[in-house]
């Protein structure tokens, strides 16, 4: 899979070991639409969109979804979505077909 220019903060979670793990295991089919919740850096939503370009990244963390919005555009990834809230609230009346959390 690809490899990405991220850039971090103190205020977010920082991608580690489980994080890259994760994304570079996911087994989405191109087409489905994947939500991840306390998206952070927005590592595994980014490994996510190489997959499908449908992709729904949420956080509780106003500086998270900064940060993530950031390493998408450094990435020149536009195709992700960001949602600010808690968990399932700011999707709550959308389906998807692979939901996402590393929880840190």
């Amino acid at each position: 899979m690809g490899k990405f220019e991220i850039e971090t903060d103190d205020l977010v979670y920082l991608p580690s070991d489980d994080s890259f793990l994760l994304a570079e295991n996911l087994e989405i089919k191109e087409g489905q639409s994947v939500l991840e919740i306390g998206t952070g850096s927005g590592i595994v939503s980014m490994y996510a969109s190489l997959l499908t370009d449908d992709v729904t990244a949420t956080d509780i963390n106003y500086n998270a979804l900064e940060l993530a919005e950031k390493n998408f555009k450094i990435n020149n990834i536009d195709t992700i979505k960001l949602e600010f809230g808690d968990l399932f609230e700011p999707v709550k009346d959308q389906k998807f077909d692979v939901i996402l959390f590393n929880t840190p």
